[in-house]
């Protein structure tokens, strides 16, 4: 890449003009998993939400890196005793598959990505693949070969659609992220 990327994320009733004015091109789009209840099927209204807020922001001359659907979020919340414990929100839907299944999570996920590069070409030149799938709080119940085969399976799927596509993690650390996509 031979440009400098300046972004940021925004509410969508962002001003455009005070963006702009402050010297950024980019900004980030987060995607939810787009279909409801199988793969190809009905697009989910968060996911076509999604999209047409992305469009508006390129319409305005935005540049957009979107982000791919992500495993779901952790917390830390007390238990009954006061004891603090790690509470895992899965936003994998129930036809991804399991990471602890035969590899559907991952191949599903690979034609997600391919969809979204197909679906967003025009309005997304940047994809960030998930979020930060070194650290408990976004990678959840993935282990560090399994978060690191789903941003490699999401890059496959988005370069298989549209080799024009820059894409890649963000992690939270240098040291472990070396060795989780190292």
């Amino acid at each position: 890449m031979d440009r400098i990327v300046i972004g940021t994320s925004a509410l969508p009733n962002a001003s455009v003009a005070l963006i702009k004015e402050a010297g950024i091109s980019w900004l980030r789009q987060d995607f939810p998993f787009p279909f409801a209840d199988h793969m190809g099927g009905h697009l989910t209204e968060e996911y076509l939400k999604a999209k047409a807020t992305a469009k508006a922001w390129a319409e305005q001359g935005l540049n957009l890196m979107g982000v791919s659907p992500m495993p779901g979020i952790g917390g830390y919340k007390p238990d009954a005793a006061g004891k603090m414990q790690f509470v895992w929100q899965d936003w994998f839907p129930g036809w991804m598959g399991s990471p602890a299944g035969d590899g559907q999570l991952f191949r599903n996920y690979h034609q997600v990505c391919a969809f979204l590069a197909h679906d967003l070409r025009g309005i997304v030149q940047m994809w960030q693949i998930a979020n930060e799938l070194d650290i408990e709080l976004f990678a959840g119940p993935l282990n560090p070969r399994q978060a690191a085969e789903l941003i490699l399976q999401g890059a496959l799927g988005f370069k298989s659609t549209d080799p024009t596509l820059i894409v890649g993690p963000n992690t939270a650390g240098a040291p472990p992220a070396y060795y989780l996509y190292g």
